[in-house]
C-alpha cells in the first residue's frame, strides 16, 4: 500500500468548492457524488492522469469530516502551494494541509490563518524543518519522525476523524478537472521533495 497523499482541509461552513476558484489552472469538466469511497475511487482513476486516467486530467474528492471540509489531492501539487493556499485561507479563515510522499519518505503539515502560513513542518532525508510557533494541537506529538501517524494524531487533534484512509467520510464528491499547471509553473528549489510525484500505477494499489 502506497503512503503517497494530500489532503487539505477548510471549515465546513464554506460550499463545498470554495478552493476551486483559488486555483485557476483548473478547468471544471464533471462533477458527481458517490456513496462510497471506492466507487469514487475506482470514478477517479479512469479520469485522473496520476492515477490510470489521461494526462492532463485531475480529479479532487472532497467530503465532510465533522465541522470540516476536506480535498483529496491525488497530484500532492496543491499541498505545495503555499501562496494559493495563504490565500485561500484569506476566504475561509484557516486551512490544514498535510501530505506524505511514500516514495521518497517525505511528509509535512501547514496550518494557514486569514492569508498567513502561521505553522509548517517538513520531514525529509530524516530530519525536521520547523517554522511558526508550536500550535497546541501538536505539543503531545513526537515529531521527530514526522509520518502517517504522527500526522494522524496532529489531524485528529484539530477535530477531524483521521487521514484518508480512517476519515469518517460523508457528502462524498467527486470534481474532475483539466489540469494546467503548465502554465503556473512551481518553485521546484523550494520544494524540491514535495513535488515528487507518485509512480502511475491502477487506484487499488494507490492504497
Amino acid at each position: 500500500m502506497s503512503n503517497s497523499q494530500s489532503m487539505i482541509a477548510f471549515p465546513a461552513s464554506f460550499p463545498p468548492d470554495a478552493f476551486a476558484k483559488h486555483w485557476a489552472n483548473l478547468e471544471p469538466c464533471s462533477r458527481t457524488s458517490h456513496e462510497s469511497l471506492e466507487a469514487a475511487m475506482a470514478w477517479s482513476a479512469k479520469r485522473d492522469g496520476y492515477l490510470s486516467g489521461p494526462q492532463g486530467h485531475t480529479v479532487k474528492l472532497i467530503f465532510r469530516d465533522g465541522d470540516w471540509n476536506v480535498v483529496i489531492d491525488f497530484s500532492m501539487l496543491m499541498s505545495a502551494d503555499d501562496g494559493k493556499l495563504a490565500d485561500f485561507s484569506k476566504e475561509v479563515q484557516k486551512v490544514l494541509c498535510e501530505y506524505t510522499q511514500g516514495t521518497t519518505g517525505c511528509a509535512g503539515f501547514s496550518r494557514f490563518e486569514l492569508g498567513e502560513c502561521i505553522r509548517k513542518i517538513d520531514y525529509s532525508d530524516g530530519e525536521v524543518s520547523e517554522t511558526g510557533q508550536t500550535l497546541n494541537e501538536e505539543k503531545s506529538i513526537d515529531l521527530s519522525n514526522l509520518y502517517d501517524e504522527e500526522l494522524e494524531k496532529l489531524w485528529r487533534a484539530h477535530g477531524l476523524s483521521g487521514l484518508f484512509f480512517n476519515a469518517k467520510i460523508t457528502g462524498l464528491e467527486a470534481f474532475e478537472f483539466i489540469d494546467n499547471y503548465e502554465s503556473q509553473p512551481f518553485d521546484f528549489e523550494r520544494h524540491p521533495k514535495a513535488l515528487i510525484l507518485p509512480v502511475k500505477k491502477s487506484w487499488w494499489k494507490f492504497w
